[in-house]
């Protein structure tokens, strides 16, 4: 659960996934909620740079930069 998190905020262009990573572990279900009403919605696609994923409405991959 923890590396999804992580996995998910990054995807996301989240900043801070450590930090929600954190919060999950000592908050356990309540921070998971907080996480997942506070992550950026949108439709994840697949970079054709780096093919990881990366939301459909960002400018740029949060993981290799790219457009």
């Amino acid at each position: 659960l923890l590396v999804w998190v992580a996995r998910d905020a990054k995807s996301r262009g989240m900043d801070s996934a450590v930090l929600w990573m954190i919060l999950v572990m000592f908050t356990s279900l309540i921070g998971l909620l907080i996480y997942m009403f506070s992550r950026p919605q949108g439709e994840l696609k697949q970079c054709s740079h780096c093919n990881n994923r990366r939301l459909k409405a960002s400018a740029k991959c949060p993981h290799c930069g790219n457009s």
